[in-house]
């Protein structure tokens, strides 16, 4: 008796751990700030359209992705793993010139571009605004031919805040050994 006992209660342990537990990508671990409130996909575009002029309509109808989307206060956060086996060997340098001439041609300002290696993990992280709404993206070099990319979405006057939590979340993250 007392060893179905002791599986019933390490079985539910380990349902609730499981569930506790959050996979936002199956490439890299990520370590999400406290605060962050886990938030359905639709509860994500009710906060963009309430509270966004400006904003990809086309992102409502994307499902081939492994998408994840959180929100922190007022700055919304998405997760993405990409296939990239369709053209695994486009660099970073390569996308950042598509992205920058993309914005130059569509008038968006850009605030800053850059390449950077985080836990020996590539990054092309870009920021650009509309008005006083601000976008960071965010995304990984090719691994196994797929990487991460993650957008936050926010409010001028929580600039800071959000370049923090960017901070947080790429030092956090890890290649998951295959």
């Amino acid at each position: 008796m007392k060893k179905i006992i002791f599986l019933i209660i390490t079985m539910v342990f380990i349902g609730v751990y499981a569930k506790a537990q959050d996979t936002v990508s199956n490439i890299v671990s990520i370590t999400l700030p406290k605060k962050t409130e886990k938030i359905s996909k639709s509860a994500y575009f009710d906060h963009l359209h309430r509270n966004y002029k400006n904003y990809n309509t086309g992102d409502e109808k994307v499902d081939g992705f492994f998408r994840k989307t959180y929100k922190i206060d007022n700055i919304l956060i998405k997760f993405y793993d990409a296939d990239r086996s369709y053209d695994p060997k486009k660099t970073l340098v390569k996308f950042q010139n598509q992205f920058l001439e993309m914005m130059k041609w569509g008038g968006i300002t850009v605030n800053f571009s850059k390449i950077i290696t985080v836990n020996n993990i590539q990054f092309l992280v870009y920021e650009h605004q509309i008005d006083d709404e601000m976008t960071i993206n965010f995304i990984s070099e090719t691994k196994n031919n797929k990487c991460i990319t993650g957008e936050l979405k926010f409010k001028k006057a929580d600039d800071e805040k959000a370049q923090q939590i960017l901070d947080k979340l790429l030092k956090s993250m890890h290649y998951k050994e295959r």
